[in-house]
């Protein structure tokens, strides 16, 4: 199947490294990750120039001050030099001053990096877009079998030592799996369901650098000091992609029977209408927990920009065309959004989540509110912090075969 993949907010699929203020220029809307050896091939000379500029700064580690970067390097002639350019992205204006200042206040201005093709394109991995279709998945299955979800519940709660976020994945995990009754690729339903990586797209159009903050009820202005910089792919951004469901394997009713999906499909079958109708049921309730957070705790209407942003996904779910479901992908999925049963656990009043926190070491115990925190698209002007969207909402679209 034919699919598409458009962005509804910045989506950041990170690699785990960060791109540090030696890689990378900032100038007005360009952000560049720039390659110094090349220049440093080019004129000899200018080894010696950062070699200098390195010890200088070295020696001021720690005082607060300013803190070295390629923008206080390089000569508007030197930045200029495309062949230095390894890619090329989109950056507001107010960011670009945001990073300076921090660099020229002593703070860090460190870039998550986004995962790229060999030749520095962007794209979604298939595995992070079939992530969320199984969690979606597995979150449908539980809020229609009560018994299944109080099996689940009562296995976590008994739970006496701490256990990592990959435990509950696993919980979930075997709502696919028979125990190995059934052999084969049979064994694991989703196996069945293949996603490919989306298309590759040109950084120079569709690459973005996020400034973000962590909003975190009972801070003093309710979000946390520090920046947070991220690559995105930038919204309103359209990637495609092949989705394919091997009917055979989906057509072994003993494997069906073992795990209980017989009578959660009611007679029906897993098909593109049910992944699409599970995808929008998660995104629905997820969408309206996070609205719930962001009204409860909009203090001097800081969070209003992120409350217009959820009703209008909300009204776009509920209008959504019968070939469209949303998803939430990459950075700022939250503890709700990767974990199928997360938002079961914080629904349910009859849960001691607090005991299970205590646990799991999950949140700071003395924090009632659990997940506390949201990661937030976000802009300083004149000063004042202006937060916006969060990241990682996408609609994706089965066009056809």
């Amino acid at each position: 199947m034919k699919c598409k993949i458009e962005t509804f907010s910045p989506v950041h699929i990170g690699t785990g490294e960060q791109i540090y203020p030696f890689d990378y220029v900032v100038d007005g809307e360009y952000y560049i990750r720039y390659l110094l050896e090349n220049l440093v091939e080019q004129y000899p000379s200018r080894v010696d120039d950062l070699a200098s500029k390195i010890e200088h700064f070295a020696n001021r580690r720690g005082s607060g001050g300013e803190q070295f970067s390629l923008n206080g390097f390089l000569t508007d002639e030197e930045s200029d030099i495309r062949e230095n350019w390894e890619y090329s992205g989109f950056i507001e204006l107010e960011t670009t001053r945001l990073i300076i200042e921090q660099l020229s206040s002593g703070f860090q201005a460190d870039i998550f990096e986004a995962i790229k093709t060999i030749q520095n394109e962007l794209y979604i991995p298939g595995s992070s877009i079939k992530g969320s279709i199984r969690n979606a998945i597995a979150y449908s299955y539980l809020k229609k079998d009560n018994r299944l979800l109080h099996q689940v519940k009562e296995k976590i709660s008994r739970w006496q030592k701490s256990r990592a976020i990959d435990d509950i994945g696993k919980v979930t995990e075997e709502l696919f799996r028979n125990g190995g009754e059934v052999k084969g690729i049979q064994s694991d339903l989703l196996k069945a369901v293949s996603v490919s990586d989306t298309q590759a797209l040109s950084p120079d159009e569709n690459l973005g650098i996020c400034a973000t903050k962590t909003v975190s009820i009972g801070e003093r202005n309710n979000y946390k000091r520090w920046w947070s910089f991220y690559e995105v792919i930038l919204e309103d951004r359209t990637l495609l992609l092949d989705i394919k469901l091997n009917e055979n394997w989906l057509e072994n009713q003993r494997a069906f029977e073992l795990l209980g999906w017989d009578k959660f499909l009611g007679g029906k079958k897993i098909d593109f209408d049910f992944i699409i109708n599970c995808c929008n049921d998660f995104a629905f309730d997820l969408i309206n927990h996070e609205i719930d957070f962001y009204e409860k705790y909009n203090r001097e209407e800081l969070f209003n920009e992120a409350l217009n942003f959820y009703d209008e996904l909300k009204d776009k779910i509920e209008t959504v065309e019968n070939n469209e479901c949303i998803l939430r992908l990459g950075k700022g999925i939250g503890w709700t959004g990767i974990t199928a049963v997360g938002l079961h656990l914080i629904k349910d009043e009859r849960f001691d989540m607090n005991s299970y926190r205590e646990k799991t070491r999950l949140g700071k115990k003395y924090v009632n509110l659990f997940p506390k925190s949201r990661l937030i698209d976000a802009v300083k002007k004149r000063g004042d912090i202006e937060l916006y969207w969060p990241l990682g909402w996408v609609i994706l679209s089965f066009e056809g075969e």
